[in-house]
C-alpha cells in the first residue's frame, strides 16, 4: 500500500520535522527534507488515518483538522462559504470557527482559538476543539501522538487507519532502537524501511511482529531472541523515525536486507543488488 508522502503536511512557511526535545512540547526544531512528521490522534486505542493528523508548530501548538475531526468524533460539520466560518454541530450545539479573526462562537459568544488554512484544510488548536467533545487529552510526546478517551464511543470505521497500529508503532519502534539505536535519523528511517518493505513482500510475513520474528529460513534479526529486543528503551527520536517511514518516507525503496557494510563474505552481499552503503551499513534489493 502506497501511502502518502507527508504530504497533507508540506507546509508553505517552514515544514520541519520536530524532534521533541528530551521530550517536551517546547518543540527543537530540525529539518528533515522539508517535511513535517504528523502527530497521530489515537482514539479508544485505535489511530485516525491520514486526514486526521495533525502537526505541532514553532510555539508548541498542536493543530488537528477541524472537519475530519469533528466528524470523526460525530459531529457535523459544514463550511458557510459567505461568512468564511466552519460550523460544528454536536449535540444541539453550534461551535462556529472563525479563521479570519483566530476566534469560535459557542451560544454567540466569542473566544479566541488559533487556526490555520493549509491547503484548503481548516486546522485548530488541538485542545479547544477537542474539550468540546468531553474527551479526555494527553499529548505523548515520545510518540508524538495524542491519545483521547471517548468511553461508550465507537469511531466509524471510514476514519480509522489501517495501515499501522499502536502495536505496530511498539515493534518497529523496538527493532530499530536494537539494529540502529545510536545512528543518525535517516539511518533508523531506511532500518524501518526495510521492515516495512518486508511486510510488504509476498516473501515475507504480512506483520511487522511476525517479520521481527520471523525464522523460517533462519533467525533475521538476532535482537529478537537474544533477549535484547523486550528490553529496547526508544527514544523520541527513533519513535519519529518509524512514524515518518510508517507515513510513507522511504529511503530504502525494494530494500529488503540491511547488513554491516564490512561484511562482504554472506550471501547478501554476494547475490542480492546493493542499493546504497549510508555509514556502516549497506543496503540491499
Amino acid at each position: 500500500m502506497l501511502r502518502k508522502l507527508l504530504s497533507a503536511f508540506i507546509i508553505g512557511f517552514a515544514c520541519t520535522v520536530l524532534l521533541v526535545s528530551q521530550w517536551s512540547a517546547s518543540a527543537e526544531q530540525v529539518k528533515f527534507e522539508g517535511y513535517e512528521i504528523p502527530v497521530d490522534i489515537m482514539v479508544n486505542g485505535s489511530y485516525l488515518e491520514d486526514g486526521g493528523k495533525g502537526f505541532l508548530d514553532d510555539n508548541g501548538i498542536i493543530y488537528v483538522p477541524v472537519r475530519f475531526v469533528s466528524e470523526a468524533l460525530g459531529a457535523y460539520v459544514r463550511w458557510d462559504g459567505i461568512l468564511e466560518t466552519a460550523v460544528v454541530s454536536r449535540q444541539l450545539r453550534e461551535y462556529v470557527f472563525e479563521p479570519a479573526t483566530q476566534g469560535c462562537y459557542v451560544d454567540n459568544v466569542w473566544s479566541y482559538t488559533s487556526q490555520r488554512i493549509i491547503n484548503g484544510v481548516l486546522y485548530a488548536d488541538a485542545k479547544f476543539l477537542l474539550a468540546k467533545f468531553g474527551a479526555s487529552y494527553e499529548y505523548d510526546s515520545l510518540r508524538h501522538e495524542i491519545s483521547l478517551s471517548l468511553p461508550d464511543y465507537t469511531v466509524p470505521t471510514q476514519f480509522l487507519e489501517t495501515y499501522y497500529t499502536a502495536e505496530d508503532l511498539y515493534w518497529l519502534a523496538k527493532i530499530v532502537t536494537c539494529e540502529a539505536g545510536s545512528v543518525t535519523f535517516n539511518q533508523q528511517v531506511m532500518v524501518a524501511n526495510v521492515i516495512l518493505n518486508r511486510r510488504a513482500s509476498s516473501s515475507f510475513p504480512n506483520t511487522i511482529y511476525e517479520v521481527i520474528y520471523d525464522r523460517r529460513f533462519g533467525i533475521q534479526f538476532s535482537p529478537a531472541y537474544s533477549g535484547r529486543l523486550p528490553k529496547a528503551n526508544p527514544n523520541a527520536k527513533t519513535y519519529l523515525a518509524c512514524k515518518a517511514a510508517l507515513n510513507g518516507l522511504n529511503l530504502a525503496p525494494d530494500c529488503l536486507y540491511f547488513i554491516y557494510a564490512s561484511n562482504k563474505s554472506g550471501w547478501i552481499a554476494r547475490t542480492r543488488p546493493l542499493y546504497a552503503i549510508v555509514g556502516n551499513q549497506a543496503y540491499y534489493k
